[in-house]
């Protein structure tokens, strides 16, 4: 009695499927509520999901989290389509799914598992999820392999995640990986925060200093993260050398945009924190003071006169700066 009437669910999951029309979403949680209401899965129950459109399967997994589906057996259903599935699409889902589940241990165990997978972008979403999670020993190894993979997508993840492990002994694996692979540009702006995180001050310093000059704001963003965590006093002619040209370039950008000032709050904290003296975020303040004090440190006179650093300040202000660290 029970075969043909599991024979005669799965018609009908199969044919609700078909007359569901173009929108994937309408059969997708007809799926979804069915699973729901199986408590305990196995291949037969999960034939209907295997057996659905792509854009069907591809929409299940992107609404899984909305499901009343158990966190269990939304670990059962993602692996079972990562190991099975052959549209990529779809695993890629099944992954992000996955990924969603910070909090469930076998989850991230079976993210960990995909940094080994044949997939670049599954491997690198799952090493981008696994950013911050501590407590399992076998990541490190993981993560120092995946610095030297083709892709520089990748190997910038996997130094990311190097970098929030909280594990010194790294170091030396992130700095053979930036000798072997740095630009002198923006990408090795994750050499340096990286670095940096786990207490290595001189390379992740000059990664700062060259960072400091981009254009590119997120890189310079990285710069500051560097500059704040690195303990070298060093820091200070680093940012003397740069935030008058970082203050001409914040007055360039959007107020209105989440931090849109962050590098130049960050250089002026900094300088406040270091050297105990409190010029705020008044740019014509800090050359007036590194002038009195630049021939210990070594450093040249400021590029910019007065005259035109106050004329930015007076810009920077108008637009309404951030508030110090101090």
């Amino acid at each position: 009695m029970h075969r043909p009437f599991c024979a005669l669910a799965v018609f009908a999951s199969l044919w609700m499927i078909a007359v569901a029309g173009d929108d994937p979403a309408v059969p997708a949680a007809a799926l979804a509520k069915k699973l729901a209401n199986t408590p305990t899965l196995s291949e037969f129950s999960l034939k209907p999901l295997a057996a659905a459109p792509d854009d069907v399967r591809k929409e299940f997994f992107q609404t899984l989290g909305q499901t009343k589906i158990s966190e269990g057996n939304r670990v059962i259903i993602c692996l079972n389509a990562l190991k099975k599935d052959t549209n990529e699409d779809v695993r890629l889902a099944a992954a992000t799914s996955l990924a969603n589940l910070k909090s469930n241990k076998s989850a991230m165990k079976a993210l960990s598992d995909l940094l080994a997978d044949r997939s670049l972008p599954i491997r690198k979403l799952a090493c981008e999820n696994l950013i911050g999670v501590r407590g399992d020993p076998t990541l490190g190894p993981r993560f120092s392999k995946m610095m030297y993979d083709p892709s520089s997508d990748l190997r910038q993840a996997s130094v990311r995640a190097l970098g929030k492990l909280n594990d010194r002994t790294q170091v030396p694996a992130i700095l053979a990986a930036y000798k072997k692979f740095k630009s002198a540009g923006d990408d090795d702006a994750a050499y340096g925060e990286a670095l940096a995180n786990l207490g290595e001050d001189a390379v992740s310093l000059e990664i700062a200093r060259v960072c400091l000059k981009s254009r590119n704001h997120p890189t310079r963003i990285a710069a500051a993260n560097i500059l704040e965590c690195n303990s070298s006093m060093k820091v200070i002619p680093v940012i003397m050398e740069n935030l008058v040209l970082e203050l001409h370039r914040t007055t360039t950008l959007d107020p209105k945009q989440p931090n849109w000032d962050v590098v130049y709050v960050t250089m002026c904290s900094e300088l406040i924190r270091r050297t105990g003296t409190n010029f705020t975020n008044d740019a014509v303040g800090w050359c007036r003071w590194w002038d009195g004090v630049r021939v210990k440190y070594n450093a040249p006179a400021p590029a910019f006169d007065a005259a035109i650093v106050g004329r930015w300040m007076d810009s920077y202000r108008k637009m309404g700066p951030s508030k110090l660290r101090e």
